[in-house]
């Protein structure tokens, strides 16, 4: 029972870790993919509320909703930009002292608590935060795709696979060039038509206008990536004037042909920081928003010497970013149970401290390194990421600590690590002896590299020391030992030095993003008691039409039934016509508990009517069932008595299968359902078919009686036929093994030499062989 209990509380602490679940997120600067990894769940992209597998990386507010995706675009806070000529129209950003961006909002919604004053409404980390809970506000995650950079990486040629795949990823080439490049470049040449068309050239200090042919740019080169020319068209693009132009692939090469260089870029930078070249590629991967551009594609075959060989084309480029995080995400989970896969990636940057390199460009991530510094009273260290100052560590109160150190050579020990995610942090600061004492078996060893003593003069030695060694108190042994070395931790302050959110700015965000996620909940909610009871007004108005689609309210409605019915569902109707706007879910709930409630009684008679036959018909098959089990069991029992009372232990025979208690259970429990059943069947016949009189018996009671009968009967059945005990041996009486010992006292002892044995025993194997060959 306790072995019960303690794998019970095993299983229900184990039970969150297995309905734990790992979400991907690909935040491009286009489009957001998500991928879900859960017990149960296909691996696979998540789709949105309209069944899409991205979703636009935009975030918005329709009057007091969140909306995101292309809703979003309709009012977006923020849009996709790497540009400052590029306007975000209808409320470009303003900068701030300090370098941060703020998105002014003209009219906050009301339940977002704190509010937001006019000059700070948003900034960039609370709109990421909005669009990382779009999957959560719309209860369906979403997905879709875009870069706002270009990079490549090159892995080794082959995986090893022993019991773990690992992958090593060599170095990583970027270039601070994107899909949105083409974007700006396919809107100036669409500027420029209409400009040249027009005379114009006012129409780039409109905000409006640039917005429109920005988005017209676009569609304009998702067209160009599969065709030669593409037609733009914006009506009313500028002062009541429209535009109407073709636009060509080779316009947009000529546009882009000082850029092409930089698409190659990466692959280059990644080659000579990995010590390879272009002939020890076997594969590339294209996958972001300009995969699919042709003079990308051009471009990187060019450079790899025009093969298309070596540009892999059985790789999803918009999902392989988004799959690949799942899946490893998933792997070094211990939630989930699949194939291990270790990644070691190499530092893009370097890091130093006052010009000497630290961990240099190329140093795997993981690795820790140890610094030995001189001690002051107090230390100020700042530390470089190739050449830009990111952290800041203080050592305070350093002549305190040396003040009690006694060993000799203090020095400053500072490890500093840099994680598998290429954090570069300080990992501990220690106060320690640079002393570095030599043992005396490493000396004799040192020694004897530069001669020998003779042979006997060393024999003779060795004699002493194994004497004087035998000689030795344990004090003396301690002593040898070596002592450890001194080692006073260190206290440190570390600070980055770029912008980071403040306790006070995480709090504000969290509490905004919660009020406006129970502000959803709440508006969810109604709305769902509102189509709720919108659709129960409309069902049960059909019913009580002259033509319905069932009959069941006039077969088993009464008249006064029906009308009080039918009274509820016009005062509904009239109080939601007036109030379905504003009604609390509350309100739209109760109107809707008390509509059911005249139904109810309706409802009840149609269900038993349709259930009462299957029910009474299993019913009786169970107490049947039971009946003729009872029989055979009786039967059984009363045999395997009669067998036990002639039975000895020589020859016993097997007990009864079933006791005498189980029996009379099912004996009392057939008793019981007859006289339950009797009664209500007899009422229930006297309703002659009478379909708008209540039911007298349930089919839940029922269903219920009858399963407690036949989960009992069953488990009877099921039991194994009792196995038949081992007969006891006979014991021997006593008096006859007292005459044995006796014999056996009075046989003389006969003692034969071993030599005549076995000369006797010769003649008797030769017989016996002679048998045996005679056989």
């Amino acid at each position: 029972m306790r072995l019960h209990q303690c794998l019970l509380l095993l299983f229900a602490l184990l039970s969150p870790l297995v309905q734990g679940a790992i979400l991907a997120i690909d935040y491009g600067a286009e489009f957001t993919k998500l991928s879900l990894v859960k017990p149960g769940t296909p691996f696979d992209v998540l789709l949105d509320r309209d069944a899409k597998r991205k979703i636009s990386s935009v975030v918005g507010w329709k009057k007091n909703d969140r909306v995101f995706g292309a809703e979003g675009k309709m009012s977006p806070l923020i849009a996709a930009t790497e540009v400052p000529d590029l306007p975000i129209y209808p409320n470009p950003p303003l900068l701030t002292d300090d370098g941060s961006l703020i998105f002014k909002h003209a009219n906050v919604p009301d339940h977002i608590k704190p509010a937001p004053s006019a000059d700070a409404a948003w900034t960039p980390v609370d709109l990421l935060a909005h669009q990382i809970a779009a999957p959560a506000a719309s209860r369906r995650p979403r997905g879709g795709r875009g870069r706002e950079g270009t990079s490549e990486r090159v892995t080794p040629k082959s995986k090893h696979f022993i019991n773990t795949t690992h992958v090593e990823a060599l170095a990583v080439g970027y270039e601070h060039v994107g899909a949105v490049n083409l974007d700006i470049a396919t809107r100036d040449l669409i500027q420029d038509a209409f400009v040249k068309k027009t005379s114009r050239p006012d129409v780039k200090d409109d905000a409006r206008a640039m917005a429109r042919l920005s988005k017209e740019a676009v569609r304009v080169k998702q067209i160009l990536s599969a065709n030669q020319e593409a037609q733009a068209s914006v009506e009313s693009l500028f002062d009541d004037l429209d535009f109407r132009g073709m636009i060509s692939r080779e316009q947009l090469e000529d546009k882009m042909a000082k850029k092409l260089p930089e698409f190659t870029a990466p692959i280059k930078n990644a080659l000579k920081d990995a010590g390879l070249t272009i002939d020890d590629i076997t594969s590339v991967l294209f996958f972001g928003g300009n995969a699919r551009v042709p003079m990308v594609q051009t471009a990187v075959r060019d450079y790899l010497g025009g093969k298309d060989d070596k540009v892999a084309q059985s790789v999803n480029g918009d999902e392989a970013a988004v799959l690949g995080a799942a899946f490893y995400g998933a792997s070094i989970s211990r939630q989930f149970k699949m194939k291990s896969i270790e990644i070691d990636e190499h530092s893009s940057y370097d890091y130093s401290l006052a010009g000497d390199v630290v961990f240099p460009k190329g140093t795997v991530q993981g690795e820790r390194k140890t610094l030995l510094l001189k001690p002051e009273d107090k230390l100020d260290l700042v530390f470089e990421q190739s050449g830009t100052p990111i952290l800041e560590v203080n050592i305070p109160d350093i002549s305190a600590a040396l003040a009690n150190f006694t060993a000799p050579e203090p020095v400053v020990n500072l490890t500093l690590r840099l994680d598998k995610r290429g954090f570069f942090s300080v990992a501990q600061a220690a106060l320690t002896s640079n002393q570095t004492d030599v043992p005396e078996k490493a000396k004799g060893v040192l020694g004897g590299l530069f001669g020998k003593k003779d042979k006997t003069e060393t024999s003779a030695d060795a004699d002493a020391e194994t004497e004087g060694a035998e000689n030795k108190t344990e004090a003396e042994k301690a002593a040898e030992k070596p002592k450890k070395a001194p080692r006073v931790i260190l206290k440190y302050t570390s600070k980055p030095l770029f912008k980071t959110m403040s306790k006070d700015e995480k709090r504000i965000t969290k509490e905004r993003l919660a009020s406006i996620g129970v502000y959803e909940a709440a508006l969810r909610a109604r709305e769902e008691a509102r189509n709720r009871l919108e659709a129960y007004l409309y069902r049960v108005q059909n019913y009580l039409s002259d033509e319905p689609d069932s009959k069941a309210l006039f077969d088993f409605g009464t008249d006064e039934e029906r009308e009080r019915l039918s009274s509820g569902v016009a005062s509904a109707f009239e109080w939601l016509h007036e109030y379905a706007e504003s009604a609390p879910a509350g309100d739209l709930v109760s109107r809707l508990t008390e509509l059911e409630a005249l139904e109810a009684p309706i409802a009840l008679r149609y269900t038993e009517w349709m259930a009462r036959p299957t029910a009474v018909d299993k019913f009786q098959q169970a107490m049947h069932a039971g009946r003729a089990f009872l029989l055979s069991a009786t039967e059984n029992r009363t045999e395997a008595l009669k067998a036990a009372e002639s039975a000895t232990d020589e020859n016993p025979v097997a007990p009864p299968k079933y006791t005498e208690e189980e029996l009379l259970k099912v004996a009392n429990m057939l008793k019981e359902y007859e006289q339950w059943i009797d009664p209500l069947m007899t009422e229930q016949v006297k309703l002659n078919g009478d379909m708008k009189a209540d039911p007298v018996i349930f089919s839940k009671d029922l269903d219920d009686k009858g399963k407690t009968l036949q989960i009992y009967v069953q488990a009877l059945e099921k039991r194994k036929d009792p196995r038949v005990p081992r007969p006891k041996k006979k014991a021997p009486p006593k008096e006859d093994t007292k005459l044995k010992a006796e014999e056996r006292e009075e046989q003389p002892e006969v003692v034969v030499e071993e030599t005549e044995q076995k000369v006797f025993e010769e003649p008797v194997r030769e017989e016996q062989e002679i048998k045996h060959d005679e056989l």
